[in-house]
């Protein structure tokens, strides 16, 4: 695959990765509570994106087979989502939880849901 290429599917993955990085370096205090465990709602709406994108790069290398895209394209989320979970033992007022990795998981996998029902309707003939 050529350089700008990939540049073009991975690259929008990788700033992501590192806005998420950036987010989860702020104290708990920054971010708002609307309602009880409104924060599992930011947590679904920040991995959405980042689903869509991880399921687009990865569908762009693995051509046509789509459960093996699906299914990398989650399992890269997931690590990332725990590594930032990991990440934020260490940032004052903030703490690792599962329930913020299954939000994170949840937004993902709608992300990715998302990305193939919009390239299946695409690749459908229309009647």
């Amino acid at each position: 695959m050529p350089a700008r290429r990939v540049f073009f599917f991975w690259g929008p993955v990788v700033a992501y990765a590192a806005l998420i990085y950036f987010l989860s370096s702020f104290k708990i205090g920054v971010i708002p509570r609307i309602f009880p465990n409104s924060d599992k709602v930011f947590h679904l709406l920040e991995y959405l994106p980042f689903g869509f994108l991880a399921a687009r790069a990865v569908r762009a290398h693995l051509g046509r087979r789509w459960l093996g895209a699906l299914l990398v394209s989650f399992f890269m989320v997931s690590l990332y989502a725990l590594s930032d979970e990991f990440h934020q033992l260490f940032v004052p007022g903030r703490t690792f939880s599962f329930w913020d990795w299954g939000a994170d998981l949840s937004g993902a996998a709608a992300g990715i849901w998302l990305f193939h029902g919009k390239n299946r309707s695409l690749s459908q003939p229309s009647l």
